[in-house]
């Protein structure tokens, strides 16, 4: 028992030494696991990194903050610092915005449009049904009156038919049965009855 103890006691101090070395080492190196035992080296403090002149691929090892041409958060947590480093990105970046901007606008314009159409073609449609009803309407009347007048003496109804005006005169005339409407052309004037059976 007392060597279970001794070697359990000796494993215990060998882990925890192991242990202490491995994460002092990581804290200084590199990467031990690589072994890799070069000392980490701070950042510079002076940013003088430039976008513009570097080839992409030396930018294989930058940070992505840099990548992208801006820093920010540098080494302090209290204040937030924007390098801006490329030109040409920034213009891009105007650019688009503007193009966004455009649009936006066009796609209010558009909007407009159709609202403005969608009003259009339900004042459309609202017309048509109103003329629609007004043709029903006028329809009824038409065979209304034709029934009156075809019970009616044909000079009395000439008489009467000779006080329209010369459309409505024609729908009367034509919606009578033949025979009926023979006998009221007969009472009426030569000049209005050619008035009236002209063809448009």
């Amino acid at each position: 028992m007392k060597n279970t103890l001794i070697y359990t006691a000796a494993f215990l101090l060998v882990f925890v030494l192991t242990t202490g070395a491995i994460i002092i080492m990581n804290e200084n190196f590199n990467n031990i696991f690589r072994f890799d035992f070069r000392e980490i080296q701070p950042p510079e403090d002076d940013l003088s990194f430039v976008l513009s002149d570097r080839n992409i691929a030396d930018l294989r090892d930058a940070p992505d903050s840099v990548k992208y041409g801006v820093y920010s958060q540098l080494f302090s947590s209290d204040t937030t610092v924007f390098l801006v480093q490329d030109k040409a990105l920034l213009d891009s970046l105007s650019n688009i915005r503007e193009i966004i901007a455009e649009l936006q606008s066009s796609q209010k314009g558009l909007e407009k449009l159709k609202t403005k159409n969608r009003e259009e073609n339900k004042l459309k449609t609202e017309i048509k049904n109103e003329t629609v009803n007004q043709d029903s309407l006028y329809q009824v009347w038409l065979k209304k009156t034709v029934k009156f007048y075809e019970k009616m003496k044909p000079a009395e109804a000439a008489k009467i038919i000779v006080g329209y005006s010369d459309d409505i005169a024609k729908d009367i005339v034509y919606k009578m049965k033949p025979k009926q409407a023979a006998k009221i052309l007969a009472s009426l004037s030569p000049q209005k009855v050619q008035k009236i059976t002209r063809v448009e």
